[in-house]
């Protein structure tokens, strides 16, 4: 992580970047911003080894930049920068932010300004979801896991702390919830969701996907069955992240030479040797494709790291049946052990 500040609305603030190995100024890579941007929260922090810095690693050394950049709201800035501007419209000024932070990042002269993407997670979703469509002349992608949509849905304890009730406060409520505008999505959009999300309700991804389809715009999207806000358990997690990898290879990559092949594999996946390709500005060196090594999950199925290897033969649909039913079995008598030591 190289750590810096931009200056975006008159404000510096706090961003980290990850360049892809063998990183050439003279080439255009294609740049994914990761944010959370909720009140008080913050992802730029001098710490390493979560689960998010071994995916986006994973994402830089196949060619692509990772930009951070903790907006208006966001904490350790004083209390003015945290609530005085955003206090009552929750999303409009961070949305502001990453937008006006990828434009500036897009003028770079090793960032291709064409291919441009943002994720998050929860608010973070909300946010990435914001940025697509109010934007969707900057951003190309974006992928919103567990967002939500509107703070009419999330709890009173928390949104009114910073938005009041929605009969003090209506246009802050819906001035900022992306299905109120759907026909403003150009770019390329993957939504996920939990389906026993308990926090962020899955209600929130329903409205969005509904506004979607009555506005008739393309998308993407996913539902974990069961799974709570954190979308884990078992395999859940590993499957989570080659869905969105696979995403942002395909829309943000130049080419895609090979993608994940499906297999009955827990704890590794084959990963081709796909490299997103910079566009060249003056030199005609290649970006070296890289061995990849990369960490999923708090789980120990999901801290297995994630391996190059040969080609795995591709199984029928009833060998993958009998090795999932041999798993389950598994997975329920270590249960068991459990239960009797305990």
């Amino acid at each position: 992580k190289e750590f810096s500040t931009i200056n975006i609305n008159g404000y510096d603030l706090n961003m980290y970047m990850i360049k892809p190995t063998n990183f050439n100024p003279r080439k255009e890579y294609p740049l994914l911003m990761f944010q959370y941007s909720g009140p008080g929260s913050q992802r730029v922090s001098n710490n390493w080894n979560s689960s998010r810095d071994y995916w986006h690693h994973m994402l830089a050394q196949q060619g692509y930049i990772i930009a951070c950049v903790d907006g208006r709201g966001t904490g350790f800035k004083g209390a003015d920068f945290k609530k005085k501007i955003t206090y009552l419209n929750l999303t409009k000024y961070e949305t502001e932010d990453q937008i006006a932070a990828a434009k500036q990042l897009g003028n770079l002269q090793f960032i291709d300004s064409d291919r441009i993407g943002i994720w998050g997670w929860s608010n973070g979703g909300h946010m990435a979801t914001n940025c697509l469509l109010k934007g969707n002349d900057v951003f190309k992608m974006a992928i919103a896991v567990a967002p939500t949509t509107s703070w009419r849905f999330y709890d009173t304890i928390y949104t009114e702390r910073y938005m009041r009730t929605p009969d003090e406060n209506p246009n802050g409520y819906d001035d900022n919830s992306p299905f109120n505008y759907p026909e403003l999505l150009k770019g390329n959009y993957l939504i996920i969701h939990g389906s026993a999300d308990d926090n962020v309700h899955v209600q929130n991804t329903m409205r969005m996907v509904e506004a979607l389809i009555q506005a008739d715009k393309q998308f993407e999207w996913a539902i974990y069955p069961d799974k709570n806000h954190s979308i884990y358990g078992g395999n859940t997690r590993l499957h989570l992240f080659k869905k969105m990898t696979n995403f942002i290879h395909e829309h943000l990559g130049d080419k895609i030479q090979d993608m994940y092949t499906n297999t009955s594999t827990v704890t590794n996946y084959n990963q081709t040797s796909f490299v997103a390709q910079p566009t060249m500005v003056k030199e005609s060196t290649d970006v070296k494709t890289t061995n990849v090594q990369s960490k999923l999950g708090n789980t120990s199925l999901e801290n297995e790291v994630l391996k190059q290897e040969e080609p795995v033969k591709k199984l029928t649909k009833n060998q993958i049946r009998r090795n999932n039913i041999k798993k389950a079995k598994e997975l329920r008598n270590q249960q068991k052990k459990k239960e009797k030591t305990n």
